[in-house]
C-alpha cells in the first residue's frame, strides 16, 4: 500500500513545526482563503492520481493543537496497521460524536443560519433536505477535515463538494447574501460559509455511504469524558437503531446533564412526538 499525508503551510516560519512523516505542502500562494482546505483536496487529488498513490489525505501544519500526543509516526502506524479501510478519520472533538444529533445540529448552534442555507442548498444538489435532521452514527460525526483516503472515498467526496460548490451561484440573493456573510466565527469574524458547509459535507458523505465504505474513525482523547462518553454512545446507537422515541428523549435529557447546550434537534424532535 502506498500513501502520502500532505501537510499544508502558509508562511516560511510554519515549516519547523511540519511531521517528518508529511509530505510538506507550499499553500503561500493560495487566493482562494475563504474556501480553506476544499482547492488542497482538489489539487492532491491531482497529485495523488499523478503519483499513482492508494491513499492520500491531508493535515494542517497545526494540527498537534487540536490532536495533542498524535504524531505523523503514530498516524502512520495506524493506517498500516489497518490497511482494509477506504478512509481514515481522526476528530479532534469527540464530544460532539457523542453529544450532537448530527453535523448540521451541532453547526446551526455555532453558525446560526446554517440550517436556512442547507434547506435551499440540499435540493439544488439533488439531495433530500431530510437528511438535515437524520440523526449520524458517531463513527461518521467528525470535525477538523484530518482525513486519508483511498480514491472511491476521495472521488465520491469531491464529487459531492463540487456539487455544492456549483449550487451557490443558484441561491436566492437573500441566502446567497447569508451563506456569503459572517459565519460567526469568532476567530474570523468575516468568514463566510462555505468552510464549515464543506467540513460538514464530509460527515454527510460517510452518513449517506455508511454501508458501502469501509471507515476507520479515531475520537482523540474520549477518555477524558469517562464513562458518560460510552454511555452517550450506546444511548445514541441503540435509539438510532430501534427509533425508539422514548429512548431519544433519554438522550437529550442525558445530553442536557452534562452540560450540552445544543438543542436544535431536540425541537425538532419534541414538534414530531407533539403529532404522534
Amino acid at each position: 500500500m502506498t500513501y502520502k499525508i500532505y501537510q499544508a503551510y502558509y508562511k516560511p516560519d510554519q515549516i519547523q513545526f511540519l511531521d517528518s512523516k508529511f509530505e510538506p505542502y507550499d499553500n503561500s500562494n493560495s487566493q482562494l482563503h475563504q474556501y480553506r482546505e476544499y482547492p488542497i483536496f482538489l489539487d492532491i487529488q491531482q497529485k495523488a492520481s499523478h503519483l499513482n498513490l492508494d491513499k492520500w489525505g491531508y493535515f494542517s501544519w497545526k494540527y498537534q493543537q487540536k490532536l495533542p500526543g498524535l504524531t505523523g509516526d503514530i498516524i502512520c502506524k495506524q493506517i498500516e496497521n489497518n490497511p482494509d479501510y477506504d478512509v481514515y478519520f481522526w476528530n479532534p472533538f469527540s464530544n460532539y460524536a457523542v453529544t450532537a444529533y448530527n453535523v448540521w445540529e451541532q453547526g446551526q448552534y455555532f453558525h446560526p443560519h446554517l440550517i436556512d442555507i442547507m434547506e435551499h442548498i440540499f435540493p439544488i444538489m439533488g439531495l433530500d433536505v431530510n437528511l438535515l435532521y437524520q440523526p449520524m452514527l458517531p463513527k461518521v460525526i467528525y470535525f477538523g477535515l484530518y482525513c486519508v483516503g483511498n480514491r472511491k472515498f476521495w472521488d465520491g467526496f469531491l464529487d459531492l463538494a463540487s456539487k455544492y460548490e456549483h449550487s451557490i451561484e443558484h441561491l436566492p440573493d437573500s441566502i446567497a447574501k447569508l451563506h456569503n456573510g459572517p459565519a460567526g466565527y469568532e476567530p474570523f469574524p468575516d468568514l463566510g460559509y462555505f468552510p464549515f458547509i464543506h467540513e460538514r459535507l464530509l460527515s454527510t458523505y460517510l452518513h449517506l455511504n455508511r454501508n458501502t465504505l469501509r471507515i476507520w474513525s479515531h475520537h482523540h482523547n474520549f477518555q477524558q469524558y469517562g464513562d458518560v462518553w460510552h454511555l452517550l454512545y450506546s444511548v445514541k446507537l441503540h435509539a438510532i437503531s430501534t427509533g425508539d422515541i422514548n429512548l431519544w428523549h433519554y438522550y437529550f435529557r442525558l445530553r442536557r446533564q452534562v452540560g450540552c447546550n445544543i438543542h436544535y434537534a431536540e425541537n425538532w424532535l419534541n414538534k414530531i412526538d407533539n403529532n404522534i
